[in-house]
């Protein structure tokens, strides 16, 4: 195994890791209460492994950013949209987490 990609944020709103943006995430929702991507990121840093996150930008669960390329809706919105980008910086800065 040369690398691994894991979804750190999945279209339906689930965040891998704890956030303020949203309780639809793995320390607030789950027993589990903690952070799996840096468990995941350490491991395979130790055996050399590439890590990467998967980020979705599409968010059901927000009006900004649902449908974000659904055809139905109309032109996919433009992601340096500042309501975008607005979420995307609170979502994963340290200060959000919960």
């Amino acid at each position: 195994m040369r690398y691994l990609v894991i979804t750190g944020k999945h279209h339906d709103g689930f965040c891998m890791w704890a956030t303020k943006t949203t309780p639809c995430n793995v320390a607030a929702a789950t027993p589990f209460r903690r952070d799996p991507l840096k468990e995941l990121s350490v491991a395979c840093k130790n055996v050399d492994i590439k890590f990467g996150v998967y980020y979705s930008i599409m968010d059901w669960r927000r009006a900004e950013l649902a449908g974000y390329w659904n055809a139905d809706k109309g032109a996919a919105r433009d992601p340096n949209d500042p309501r975008v980008i607005k979420y995307i910086e609170a979502s994963l800065s340290r200060r959000s987490a919960s």
